[in-house]
């Protein structure tokens, strides 16, 4: 009994959500504008999808594993007013491991991200 219980917990995972395609570009798109909002809460670095690890999503929930590469950004005005965003990488800092929740509709995501450490 407790091994076909834990055969079919194995079967069928940990998590409710399903998962999703990491190549598609619509998932793609929408962690690239987590990204975005995630990156204007928080001054001038602004986070630059590197690859999409692993999501999946549950009742319009995304909850993704991705890296990312900080990026220093610099805003100049052209004469027709517009804004001009122009963003270098910052080689002072690592690839960054991000991990958390998306919900797209809302514009809210909860992401932590830390500098990636090899042992």
């Amino acid at each position: 009994m407790i091994r076909s219980a834990l055969v079919v917990f194995t079967l069928l995972g940990f998590a409710s959500g399903t998962a999703v395609d990491t190549a598609n570009p619509a998932i793609n798109q929408i962690v690239r504008d987590a990204l975005k909002d995630y990156s204007e809460n928080h001054e001038s670095t602004y986070m630059k999808l590197t690859a999409l690890l692993e999501g999946e999503q549950d009742h319009g929930v995304y909850r993704v594993r991705l890296l990312a590469e900080p990026t220093v950004c610099s805003i100049s005005q052209k004469k027709d007013t517009s804004e001009v965003q122009k963003c270098k990488i910052d080689r002072k800092q690592d690839t960054l491991l991000c991990s958390g929740t998306i919900t797209p509709e809302k514009h809210v995501q909860d992401l932590s991200c830390a500098e990636q450490v090899f042992v």
